[in-house]
């Protein structure tokens, strides 16, 4: 006798997986996913960081993982060659960006990138 049913365990546990509720938090900037969270709290800083004010930069992990910069009309410059970013900070004069690059499941690399101002 199966005390679990005809699916034996491994239904079990899939029908277990398909009621439970995933909690679902998407900040988006000017149209840009700046930040997903899934069941965990939205957490400000984590994938973007706000560059000083009178720049008007932000910069953030796009869904690829990579870096971008957007400037206050919504113009977008990739960070080359930035993969599995995370935790993106700007220096204090917003000519500096610096950022932790994921190498592995618990190891990460700090960036440092100069960040060219845009053209007024």
């Amino acid at each position: 006798m199966d005390p679990v049913g005809a699916g034996g365990a491994a239904g079990a546990m899939s029908a277990t997986m398909q009621t439970q509720t995933a909690h679902y938090y998407t900040l988006r900037l000017k149209g840009e996913v700046i930040g997903e969270f899934v069941n965990s709290p939205a957490v400000p800083g984590l994938t973007f960081g706000w560059a000083p004010a009178t720049t008007g930069l932000i910069a953030y992990a796009n869904q690829e993982g990579r870096l971008v910069v957007m400037d206050e009309h919504g113009q977008k410059q990739q960070v080359p060659e930035s993969r599995a970013a995370l935790l993106p900070a700007w220096s204090p004069d917003g000519a500096r960006l610096a950022y932790f690059e994921r190498t592995g499941k618990r190891k990460a690399l700090l960036q440092v990138v100069e960040v060219k101002q845009p053209a007024p």
